[in-house]
C-alpha cells in the first residue's frame, strides 16, 4: 500500500497519538535537554568499562531439544546451562537494571504489557506462514534506539515470565548487539539457518536472566563476508526457522532500519507484531509514514517513542 493509498483514519491518528506537536518540517517540538539516556546499547563513555576481546567460548547449550522448542513449564535456564552474558555485561551495554525500579524500566513494562496482551489474542489473519510469536523491532533510520529497545523488551519479557524469550540479532550489516557482547566470531543466526535441528541446542547464548537466550548474527566478524552468507539464505527463511524451533518462546528480532535495508519488510510479512522505534526530536514524519507503508503487511504495528522528555506521556501507540 502506498502512502497516498493509506486510509487517512490510520496514519494521522497513529502518528498524532504518538508524537503530537510535529513542526512543519516534520520534527517533534520537544525539549532536547531532557532526553533519555543514550538509547544505543553502548554505555556512556565516561562510565563504561572497556571491554576487551575474549577467546571465543564454546556455545552454551539451550534446553530445547534439537527437534523442537522447550515447553513453557520447563525449569529456569540457569538450572540447565551456565550464563555467558552476566547482569553486569547486559547493563553495561544498555539493559535497564531489572534489580531496581526506574522510570525507563517502568515504561518498558508498559510496552511489555501491550506485547503480552497481543500475544494472548488469536491471530488476526489465517496466514499459515505468519509466526504469532515473532516480535520485530526496527526503526526508520539507524541510530534511533532499536537495539536498545529490543534488548530491554526481551529482558522485561523474560523477567518472571512463564515463556522463554529468544533475542535475535538480525541486523546482519551492523550486528550491534553481537559486537557489544564480544560474540562476533561465535556461531549464530547464519549457521542456524544451515542446520536448525542440529544447532538449536548449541547456537543460543545463555544469559543471567533465567528465560532469556541470545542468538548472535554469526557467520564472521567481517561485515562484507556476512553479507555474502546472508544473500544465500533469505532473512524471512532464517527467522521462520528460529520461530519454528522455539515455537513456545517469544522471539524478539533486532532488525536493521527499514529505510536502509529490505530485511524488516521481509520479516514483517511473517511476524506477529512489529514495533517501530521513533526517536523523539529526530525521526521525521515523512520517514515514519514511509516506514509504516513498508511494514504494512503485519496486522499489528505499534510505535515506540524513544528518548522522550520526562513530561511526555503516552509514549507507546498501537494501530487499531
Amino acid at each position: 500500500m502506498s502512502r497516498t493509498d493509506r486510509p487517512a483514519s490510520i496514519t494521522p491518528g497513529l502518528i498524532e497519538r504518538l508524537a503530537a506537536g510535529l513542526d512543519e518540517q516534520g520534527m517533534p517540538i520537544l525539549d532536547a535537554a531532557s532526553q533519555r539516556p543514550q538509547a544505543a546499547p553502548t554505555p556512556p563513555p565516561a562510565a563504561a568499562p572497556t571491554l576487551t576481546p575474549t577467546p571465543t567460548p564454546t556455545p552454551t547449550p539451550f534446553s530445547a531439544p534439537a527437534s523442537g522448542p522447550a515447553h513453557p513449564s520447563a525449569p529456569p535456564r540457569a538450572s540447565v546451562a551456565p550464563s555467558r552474558l552476566s547482569h553486569e555485561l547486559l547493563e553495561e551495554n544498555g539493559m535497564v537494571s531489572l534489580r531496581r525500579r526506574s522510570r525507563v524500566g517502568e515504561e518498558f513494562r508498559i510496552v511489555r504489557h501491550h506485547v503480552l496482551e497481543h500475544l494472548k489474542q488469536p491471530p488476526a489473519d489465517n496466514d499459515p506462514a505468519r509466526h504469532h510469536n515473532v516480535v520485530l523491532v526496527t526503526s526508520a533510520r539507524d541510530g534511533e534506539g532499536k537495539s536498545f529497545a529490543a534488548l530491554n523488551l526481551a529482558g522485561l519479557l523474560a523477567e518472571g515470565g512463564a515463556r522463554d524469550v529468544v533475542l535475535v540479532d538480525a541486523d546482519i550489516g551492523h550486528a550491534s548487539l553481537t559486537a557489544h557482547f564480544n560474540l562476533a566470531d561465535v556461531p549464530g543466526l547464519l549457521e542456524f539457518g544451515q542446520s536448525p535441528r542440529q544447532l538449536a541446542r548449541t547456537v543460543p547464548v545463555g544469559t543471567a536472566l533465567d528465560r532469556l537466550i541470545f542468538i548472535p548474527v554469526g557467520g564472521t566478524a567481517d561485515a562484507q563476508t556476512r553479507g555474502k552468507l546472508a544473500a544465500e539464505q533469505p532473512i524471512r527463511q532464517l527467522i521462520a526457522q528460529v520461530a519454528n524451533s522455539y515455537d513456545n518462546a517469544i522471539i524478539v528480532i533486532d532488525a536493521p532500519a527499514c529505510l536502509t535495508k529490505s530485511d524488516p519488510t521481509e520479516i514483517s510479512a511473517i511476524a506477529g507484531q512489529v514495533i517501530l522505534v521513533v526517536e523523539s526530536g529526530q525521526t521525521r514524519r515523512a520517514d515514519i509514514e514511509q516506514s509504516l507503508d513498508l511494514l504494512d503487511s503485519c496486522p499489528q504495528l505499534s510505535l515506540l517513542l524513544n528518548r522522550a522528555p520526562v513530561r511526555r506521556r503516552g509514549l507507546f501507540a498501537a494501530r487499531a
